[in-house]
């Protein structure tokens, strides 16, 4: 068995089947959670940000699978219910959308 079909199967076991929630258990996860924590640290020390992780297509998937999964997921939950809790979802689904968008156009513009 080579490496990346075993690391695939061992990161398969660390998220629940079909549980909504598959960021942080992939190396890009881990980046994107990494580097959102250094910012929010720099942000309270008064520091400048880090400059933004490019955009993949790894991004793009999991941007999909949020829309597909997470965000309905959290809509049916009795926690975010209230006006405050979906409008924080909203936003959540309005930035995923706009990401998903302006990736779909620059791979337009890269096969034309």
């Amino acid at each position: 068995m080579n490496l990346k079909s075993r690391l695939s199967r061992l990161e398969a076991q660390t998220t629940p089947q079909g549980s909504p929630f598959g960021c942080g258990t992939t190396p890009r996860g881990w980046e994107r959670y990494f580097h959102a924590f250094e910012n929010a640290r720099r942000e309270v020390a008064g520091l400048s940000l880090l400059s933004d992780l490019k955009y993949t297509e790894e991004d793009y998937n999991d941007d999909l699978d949020t829309l597909q999964r997470t965000i309905p997921y959290y809509r049916q939950s009795a926690g975010w219910q209230s006006e405050t809790g979906q409008e924080m979802l909203d936003a959540w689904e309005r930035k995923k959308k706009e990401a998903i968008e302006a990736y779909e156009g620059s791979q337009r513009k890269d096969t034309v």
